[in-house]
């Protein structure tokens, strides 16, 4: 009957429906994406290489650096193309957040995008580009942070301690290294850098030599920032580091195990004994923060959406205020 036909051919399209269903899976479509060229990479530890010591060598020209991220940018973007939308959309907010502070400034307070203030957050947007870009490229990042470590070594035999009750170590600065290295605060930041890397990749090897090799560099690192006696950079490496290990313990108790035992053999051999007297003392030092910071957060009271302007940023306080 026409009823039974209509009935056979509705089973059979269900399942023919079904079938095809089966067949494709409910998983997204991965599409190849072009890998950055070695010429990139290489183009960009040149360009590092050279913003960090043209000083040393005295060779330093003025924005050539910039022009040499800008055009390994701009390498990136092109061997990309149609690509570099999805490439980047992880940084598009951290990108959004630097160009709106560029455009308050210029447009609000009348800056230069030149001026001291504008241009370091060009370059790190540039870099960023670079950088998400180069990390499409296998084992880009440790070969990254290993280039990183060896100019930072190579500048450690320049350490000096500056006076006063506390001693606090940092990059001579008549040696001319860029990239912060000049600053205490800044040496501290490079090596808690390294420190959380040496660590997570500790945790994340599984051959015992490479294990051991890098938490070695992760208590070398941590000892550099603690000579520095800089508490937010030290801080910052501590709750990195802890961020990094909060899922340990599914992995296997025996990495703890092995780092614990080598924190407390350096610990219990002295090393630290000066950096912790250091702390200790610093613990207790008015630096002034405690005035400074209720008179910067009226500040930011007073024009919350754009700011007093990079230039006026500085906010002070009398030494009697302090004292």
């Amino acid at each position: 009957s026409r009823i039974t036909q209509l009935i056979s051919l509705r089973f059979v399209q269900t399942i023919m429906n079904l079938t095809a269903q089966h067949q494709r899976p409910n998983r997204p479509a991965y599409v190849p994406v072009p890998i950055p060229s070695l010429k990139a990479e290489i183009g960009f530890y040149v360009a590092m290489l050279y913003s960090l010591t043209a000083d040393v060598w005295g060779i330093s020209v003025p924005l050539l650096a910039a022009v040499m991220m800008f055009a390994v940018a701009a390498l990136c973007m092109w061997e990309l193309r149609s690509f570099a939308v999805s490439v980047y959309a992880p940084v598009r907010l951290l990108l959004g957040c630097a160009i709106t502070y560029i455009l308050i400034q210029i447009v609000f307070h009348a800056e230069s995008i030149m001026s001291d203030t504008i241009r370091p957050f060009v370059i790190w947007m540039v870099q960023l580009i670079i950088v998400g870009s180069l990390c499409l490229r296998p084992g880009f990042f440790r070969r990254y942070v290993v280039f990183l470590f060896s100019i930072a070594l190579l500048a450690l035999p320049h350490l000096a301690f500056s006076p006063g009750d506390v001693e606090r170590a940092a990059i001579d600065r008549e040696l001319g290294l860029g990239g912060g290295f000049g600053g205490i605060n800044g040496l501290g930041q490079w090596f808690g850098f390294f420190a959380i890397y040496f660590a997570i990749y500790g945790l994340e090897t599984t051959r015992f030599a490479y294990r051991l090799g890098a938490w070695g560099l992760t208590v070398g690192s941590l000892f550099i920032v603690a000579l520095t006696v800089s508490r937010g950079s030290l801080l910052a490496a501590a709750l990195g580091i802890a961020i990094g290990f909060r899922g340990v313990l599914k992995r296997g108790f025996a990495p703890v195990v092995l780092l614990i035992l080598l924190v407390a053999g350096v610990y219990a051999s002295g090393v630290f004994d000066r950096a912790y007297t250091d702390y200790e003392q610093r613990a207790t030092e008015e630096t002034g923060r405690a005035v400074i910071w209720p008179m910067v957060i009226g500040r930011i009271m007073d024009s919350p959406l754009i700011g007093v302007g990079a230039f006026d940023v500085g906010t002070y306080a009398t030494s009697a205020r302090i004292a």
